[in-house]
């Protein structure tokens, strides 16, 4: 028979239980009847950088700048426990403080580089007033090209725009022929690019091709490609080829 260590286990009969497997038993009883722990907003106020998902709470500028941080703490790999102990044992270590420093530099860099100053406001409402010219300058050029009229009617067709109201006159330098040549290239892959982009994307495409001659009366071939976009069948002119 195992031997009795009090006298109250002697005379019930019953071994008495160790003190750890009791305190075992608590903690654990303990653990079943509290309430699951949870992110506390206020924390976000109060630690700087704390983050909080659905199941984990991590820190953004430890995470942000893994070479500094700690990669063994809990905020670094995902707390699940909530413990306001190890949130503060995490915002307190020297490792957290170095990527506190380094995101904090990161901003300040940020915000310098885009300040606006007095003169930055006015180059850039300038900028959008001829940004908005210059589009209607590029759909006449065209609808030169388009059309298939000569790059010396351009000017002639600005200067009615200026006539009926349009503030065209203020961008001199756009308003020659040889303006007009020079956004042909613009326009051009401004059109080819998207139907590229279709032509790389699709899954089945069929060339289409014939023959015809120029105005001067040179020998060509016209190529076509034929594809699904969006359900449906378009064709998409590709190239003249001689």
């Amino acid at each position: 028979m195992a031997q009795q260590s009090t006298l109250a286990s002697f005379f019930s009969g019953i071994p008495e239980k160790r003190k750890s497997d009791s305190q075992s038993e608590s903690k654990a009883k303990y653990e079943q009847k509290r309430k699951p722990r949870v992110f506390i907003e206020s924390w976000r106020k109060e630690f700087d950088g704390i983050e909080d998902s659905p199941d984990r709470m991590i820190c953004s500028f430890c995470t942000k700048f893994p070479l500094l941080a700690d990669k063994t703490s809990s905020l670094f790999t995902g707390n699940t426990g909530y413990r306001i102990d190890s949130v503060h044992s995490h915002f307190s270590s020297e490792k957290h403080e170095q990527c506190s420093k380094a995101n904090y530099e990161v901003q300040r860099r940020e915000n310098e580089e885009h300040f606006e100053g007095p003169i930055d406001v006015a180059i850039r409402k300038i900028s959008e007033k001829n940004s908005k010219l210059l589009v209607y300058m590029f759909n006449t050029a065209y609808c030169v090209m388009k059309e298939e009229l000569p790059f010396t009617l351009y000017p002639t067709m600005l200067k009615l725009q200026v006539k009926n109201g349009s503030d065209l006159s203020r961008l001199k330098s756009y308003q020659t022929d040889k303006a007009c040549a020079r956004f042909a290239p613009f326009i051009a892959d401004a059109i080819r690019d998207p139907i590229k982009e279709k032509i790389e994307n699709c899954k089945a495409l069929s060339i289409m091709y014939d023959g015809a001659t120029d105005v001067s009366i040179s020998e060509v071939e016209i190529i076509y490609v034929r594809l699904l976009d969006d359900c449906n069948t378009s064709d998409f002119f590709i190239a003249f080829k001689s």
